[in-house]
């Protein structure tokens, strides 16, 4: 039997979002975008607060949601009128800033984005013709793909998820497969989180680290390159990137070395994900992420079928639905049936 692990957090969820194709992927990232603006500020218990928004027709950091409808999401060249939105999250930090930009070099595709935060000294300025700026931002997505369709228009499933402290922040995109067939392999188009870690080093001031993981296209598991590239930004005493580390056995990590249960408890591996830097001056281990753990790559389905594990995997826990896997990721679940198929 399985051992689940500790869940530390109490978490808040606006899970099973369903965005249908509409035939158009401009129209499809508009509605995906404002669907997780929407879901960061709406949760009941330290939502994230809306510093400021640009509609590209109105634009100011004076705490007003321009961001009302998906026609007031406006891509369009940096020094053009375009949509942007500044989020505050004090959990993290107490002002620590989030600015989501529809202004790139790539003009009106709807599927590039500029993502940058502050981790302290909050943005200033903007207009309908020109982004906030900070002195301490750091660039999470420049002028690359943030997760919403290009090429195709697909059927888009968004799962959200954010502890009643303000700390963590996860959201997810599933879907691009059409059809009635669960398969464990439909795409991740979104792993994201911006976090507090567990643990961290001491002297770390003000810690987190964020991960923006995308694609535009289909047939992705997002979550592998978890495990062998430096995939999340934090700021030590710079900023840094950071790797997540699960424990190992024979040069693998165990979830993927070890397929099967174990022989004498007859459990499936659930391993927690450290946080590693090899940044210059950043350099060791700095904690672990909340709630959050590695999967194995092999589990059991609860329609009682085998398949590698993947996204759409449910676990009972002390409760029904207590945990769910997207790709390698075993995260904590609201007792619902996750939707994860195009």
């Amino acid at each position: 039997m399985t051992d689940y692990p500790t869940v530390y957090k109490t978490w808040q969820y606006n899970v099973n979002q369903v965005f249908n194709s509409t035939g158009n992927t401009t129209t499809d990232c508009q509605n995906l975008l404002l669907g997780i603006v929407n879901s960061f500020i709406g949760f009941s218990s330290n939502p994230w607060t809306v510093v400021g928004s640009s509609n590209s027709t109105v634009a100011a950091l004076d705490g007003v949601n321009r961001w009302i409808t998906n026609s007031n999401l406006v891509w369009n060249s940096s020094s053009s009128a375009h949509s942007w939105i500044v989020l505050k999250q004090a959990g993290i930090s107490s002002n620590f800033q989030l600015l989501i930009s529809c202004g790139t070099s790539s003009g009106t595709s709807a599927y590039k984005l500029n993502v940058s935060i502050s981790r302290s000294a909050g943005f200033t300025g903007g207009s309908t013709t020109a982004d906030p700026t900070a002195t301490d931002s750091i660039s999470i997505i420049s002028n690359s793909n943030w997760g919403g369709p290009s090429s195709s228009s697909y059927n888009l499933k968004l799962h959200v998820e954010m502890s009643s402290d303000g700390q963590c922040t996860r959201w997810q995109v599933l879907g691009g497969v059409t059809g009635s067939t669960n398969s464990p392999n439909s795409n991740n188009l979104i792993f994201a989180l911006i976090d507090v870690p567990q643990n961290p080093v001491s002297g770390w001031n003000n810690p987190f680290v964020i991960c923006w993981n995308a694609t535009s296209s289909t047939g992705s598991d997002l979550t592998s390159a978890l495990a062998t590239s430096a995939e999340l930004t934090g700021y030590g005493v710079s900023t840094m990137t950071l790797y997540c580390t699960g424990e190992g056995v024979n040069a693998s990590l165990i979830k993927e070395y070890n397929q099967i249960p174990n022989d004498i408890s007859s459990g499936y591996y659930i391993g927690s994900i450290g946080l590693f830097s090899n940044t210059t001056s950043n350099q060791g281990r700095h904690g672990q992420l909340f709630d959050m753990w590695w999967g194995t790559s092999i589990f059991g389905w609860t329609t009682g079928s085998t398949g590698r594990g993947g996204n759409g995997l449910m676990f009972q826990g002390s409760s029904s639905n207590a945990y769910a896997q997207i790709g390698q990721i075993l995260i904590p679940w609201n007792g619902s049936q996750i939707l994860f198929n195009g």
